[in-house]
């Protein structure tokens, strides 16, 4: 293996390998980002077993200094980026593994460019990486991103707070909603309004100006007190039985009412109703989210009961056991993440009433009492005025959405989950190009929904034709039995330990008494070749998964009490034309991919895949 920086050979050598011992040379490296060529990057696979090797072979080369590191989408608690960071290592015998897909490892990369850093005895080279998804090609997968985009703006990304790195900090739970970057906003600007005002405070910007005063000591005077003496208030003012020698003494006082300050006041004063508008959203989210997760808790109560109850009796069914648990886990996971953002909104509002009560402090404690408010920007020479401002402009830049351009740094979702975004909306498109109304299920808020950038777990949709109805389900999690469907306004139930398909598309029939069950097709979306979804020699775990899905009920008596699932087709992301429809034990695999041409781009799959749904309606 050979790594070289023009043309000379280094010292070094860097490579990338896979579980199968195939390697990814980092043949060349670079002093400076602009001279770097992207096509010479190694290319590696999104989601592969991938380790890296960083050596030299003699030990004359050794230097225990020498490290090569590695940019990552991946973010510490602290909210820093990780860098992978691998000392020299003489010879190549160790190889560290960056991704070895164990339970909960997340690959450190998305679909994307990286950098790639060496620093070898006092020197710095640049490289990088180029990431790219399994079975498609770059092109492919952007015209994936640009269908998606089309149906929903954004739905293809993460977003994340951050103005230069890709974060993963708790706030990306919150929504792109103004009133939460303002908070955020806030609790980032909070010690430098601290230093600035307080700093205004001890040095305010003055200006002298001649007070004159009547009085019967002597003082300075000048011809506008000779001009009083002689005039008739002073002459009044002297008059009387008890004559006085009043003389109106000049004094030099120092007046805060500067221009400068009535600024100060007039932005304190609007922060102060900001603050206070941005806090009642808050709290009206806050107030959502605990009601939320009370009813989160009230249903942990009734499974953790149900749980209980099962534990005494004999013998209960190993389904059933495990429908529980999997209710628990998920009823864990939402509550942690709910009462995560409770945290993170009270956090908010404890900034925002600690900033509130610090602008009431300096307009009502401070020299700020006795200045007017002035409306008037005026041209600001002193640095804390000039600082105050250029955080009130911001704040009101982000009140009106015109904030920090690169406040949400978008990042790719993974392209398995994209890939499922793909086959949902085709469905959805297909349905609607046969006549279907889209009534339900995709509006303008749909990636705000429960603070997440992507469409929640069980999200329906529903379409309506002129005698049709067609319920879609994504990724939801169906009722182990009849009655648990009844208790939760349900109609579909399954016995079958997979109960969250991709995709569970029902067809009913309009009649004048309502709807009628017809029947249900399911549909998975698998990011993977054929080979690796169906094995011809042994049934694997996906084809029982596959099969599962034909025990799903209907309770609606139409259905006859018995399994009401027609069809289960397996999306895939396949290669090439051939074959793109295929049956093996009552699944159908079909290729669902972009294919690009001579002819412009098309959709594989996407004719068979109107056929199969038709057929079903």
């Amino acid at each position: 293996m050979v790594t070289r920086y023009k043309d000379k050979k280094l010292p070094f050598s860097c490579y990338f390998e896979d579980r199968f011992e195939r390697k990814y040379e980092v043949k060349e490296l670079w002093k400076s980002e602009e001279d770097m060529e992207v096509s010479n990057f190694p290319i590696l696979k999104e989601n592969s077993i991938i380790g890296l090797q960083f050596y030299v072979e003699e030990e004359v080369m050794y230097d225990p200094q020498s490290y090569c590191s590695v940019q990552t989408n991946l973010y510490d608690e602290s909210d820093e980026q990780v860098v992978l960071k691998h000392s020299l290592k003489l010879g190549d015998t160790d190889k560290e593994w960056v991704y070895q897909g164990g339970n909960d490892e997340e690959f450190p990369w998305r679909m994307g460019v990286y950098f790639l850093e060496v620093y070898y005895k006092g020197e710095r080279y640049l490289g990088g990486i180029n990431v790219l998804p399994h079975h498609l090609n770059e092109r492919q997968v952007k015209e994936i991103h640009d269908y998606l985009n089309e149906q929903v703006q954004d739905i293809i990304y993460d977003f994340v707070y951050s103005n230069k790195t890709f974060s993963k900090n708790d706030e990306t739970v919150l929504p792109k909603y103004w009133y939460y970057d303002y908070a955020r906003k806030i609790a980032e600007v909070y010690e430098e309004f601290m230093y600035c005002m307080t700093a205004i405070e001890k040095n305010p910007k003055e200006r002298m100006e001649s007070v004159y005063k009547p009085s019967v000591r002597s003082g300075k005077i000048d011809q506008k007190s000779i001009r009083w003496s002689l005039s008739n208030k002073g002459l009044e003012k002297n008059a009387g039985i008890h004559q006085n020698n009043f003389q109106l003494n000049k004094k030099k006082m120092t007046n805060y009412d500067s221009k400068e300050n009535r600024w100060i006041k007039n932005i304190l004063l609007i922060w102060k109703r900001d603050i206070l508008n941005v806090a009642s959203y808050i709290k009206r989210d806050l107030n959502n989210y605990s009601n939320k997760l009370k009813k989160q808790k009230e249903e942990y109560d009734r499974i953790y009961q149900e749980k209980e109850f099962l534990m005494s009796k004999r013998d209960p069914g190993e389904y059933t056991k495990r429908n529980v648990k999997s209710q628990m886990l998920m009823i864990e996971k939402d509550m942690n993440n709910t009462r995560t953002k409770v945290s993170i909104l009270k956090g908010k509002l404890d900034i925002l009433s600690k900033m509130e009560s610090k602008l009431i402090y300096f307009m009502k404690n401070t020299f700020l009492e006795n200045v007017e408010r002035g409306m008037r920007k005026p041209f600001l020479k002193k640095n804390q005025y000039y600082r105050v401002d250029s955080i009130f402009e911001e704040l009101k830049r982000i009140r009106e959405n015109k904030g920090e351009n690169n406040q949400l740094t978008p990042i790719l979702k993974p392209t398995w989950q994209i890939y499922e975004y793909f086959c949902l909306f085709k469905v959805v498109k297909i349905l609607r190009d046969s006549g279907y109304s889209l009534i339900e299920g995709i509006d303008e808020d749909v990636l705000n929904l429960y603070f997440e950038d992507k469409i929640q777990e069980g999200t329906k949709f529903v379409l309506e034709s002129e005698n049709k109805v067609v319920h879609i389900w994504y990724d939801h999690y169906h009722a182990h039995t009849e009655q648990e469907a009844l208790d939760k306004g349900e109609l579909f139930y399954t016995p079958n330990p997979k109960k969250k398909p991709d995709l569970k598309i029902d067809f009913f029939t309009k009649t004048h008494n309502g709807q009628l069950f017809d029947t249900s097709v399911v549909m998975d979306a698998k990011f993977s070749q054929l080979k690796t979804i169906y094995n011809h020699q042994y049934r694997n775990r996906t084809t029982e998964q596959l099969l599962g899905y034909y025990s799903y009920f209907c309770v609606l008596p139409e259905a006859g009490h018995r399994p009401c699932v027609d069809r289960v087709v397996c999306l895939y992301a396949g290669e090439g034309i051939r074959d793109v429809q295929k049956r093996y034990e009552n699944i159908i695999y079909l290729r669902l991919h972009p294919l690009l041409d001579d002819t412009g781009t098309y959709v594989v799959g996407e004719e068979e895949l109107r056929n199969i749904l038709q057929l079903s309606s």
